[in-house]
């Protein structure tokens, strides 16, 4: 559904005799715009007044004159179990089709636990507010019990042998040790959570195909509230918009990769919550110069070969610009940190064109 695709007609009615006035409102929401996974809503439903998820239309008793209202809960049940073998509710993040104008409470781009229905507020242009109760269905993922962590300080034996690091080529990062087995079998974490590049010694964020790791996902990448990052922009007839440093929110906002980096590290990915942004140094060590595709995608197949990932180089004395590094063909270019462009009719609108591989240091 696209920003201008929906037309909707409101209209005033009067009743005469015993029939009582009315006054139809559209919805611009209805259970299909919901998503998680690439997996869409469905099962719209009301309390209390009547609605479809073709047209779109509540019918509310207001009075002709009434300037805004409040349509009842919409039930949306979101079945993950059509597409996943199995799946992890704690920490999803939906997607939501919005006209113009149109705003949601929380935000769904945040990453929530789906475990329990989540209540989401749609206001409507004309200022009425639709409430939507999101259900969320999946299979649990099987989970095995671990005896031995491993970290940096700890000397304890492990009581099952991983497999021997190398000095060249990548390897899967040690997990746990497996009690269910009589030899104590070590487990890996999959290449789509963690790889760790036996060179460097760096372990790398593996990407997923949907969801919050997605490879196609994109952000800015504003990271200095002391720095003019933001560049200025110009509007067609009018004075420039200067450059400004971002605010905080800004650094932190889910769209951004500090906030992505936040939200990575908050669920503990492969065990660390120091994953960080990596610097132009850093991420060339992944290229493969000499070959088609430069990067490994046996060990990296999630890999957005058209996008320019990030880094936390500052391009030259531009702030507003970082270094990037794009792998399907070894570019090492410099990207806008702050995607906005302008549009000659609407204005700024986001253009979000950074990819983010994040990275941790070795043990």
């Amino acid at each position: 559904m696209t920003l201008f695709q929906r037309f909707y007609t409101a209209w005033v009615c009067s009743g005469v005799a015993l029939i009582a006035a009315c006054n139809p409102v559209p919805l611009s929401v209805v259970a299909a715009d919901f998503s998680i996974n690439d997996v869409k809503g469905t099962n719209t439903t009301t309390t209390g007044t009547t609605a479809t998820t073709t047209g779109k239309t509540a019918t509310t008793a207001t009075t002709a004159t009434s300037t805004t209202s409040t349509s009842s809960a919409q039930s949306v049940t979101i079945d993950l179990t059509t597409k996943e073998t199995c799946s992890t509710l704690t920490s999803l993040v939906a997607k939501v089709a919005l006209d113009e104008g149109v705003k949601i409470s929380p935000d769904p781009a945040v990453a929530r636990d789906y475990t329990s229905p989540v209540t989401f507020t749609v206001t409507e242009t004309y200022g009425g507010k639709v409430t939507y109760n999101v259900t969320v269905k999946g299979k649990a993922c099987a989970t095995t019990t671990a005896t031995t962590t491993p970290s940096v300080s700890d000397t304890t034996p492990l009581t099952c042998t991983a497999a021997t690091l190398g000095s060249t080529g990548y390897s899967l990062v040690f997990k746990a040790c497996d009690t269910g087995f009589a030899n104590k079998t070590a487990l890996y974490y999959d290449k789509t959570e963690c790889v760790r590049d036996n060179k460097t010694g760096l372990i790398w964020e593996g990407k997923t195909t949907s969801g919050l790791r997605s490879a196609d996902n994109e952000y800015n990448n504003l990271d200095s509230t002391s720095l003019l990052q933001i560049a200025a922009n110009t509007v067609p007839s009018t004075t420039a918009t200067p450059a400004r440093s971002p605010t905080q929110a800004e650094i932190d906002a889910p769209d951004n990769a500090i906030g992505y980096k936040n939200t990575v590290n908050a669920l503990n990915l492969c065990g660390f919550k120091d994953w960080r942004m990596p610097s132009q140094v850093e991420l060339q060590t992944l290229r493969l110069p000499g070959t088609n595709t430069q990067i490994d995608l046996t060990w990296f197949s999630n890999t957005n070969l058209n996008g320019y990932y990030a880094t936390s180089t500052q391009f030259g004395t531009q702030a507003e610009r970082s270094s990037v590094v794009q792998f399907g063909a070894g570019i090492v270019d410099n990207w806008t940190r702050d995607g906005t462009v302008w549009h000659p009719t609407l204005g700024a609108l986001p253009f979000r064109e950074n990819s983010v591989r994040l990275v941790r240091s070795a043990f």
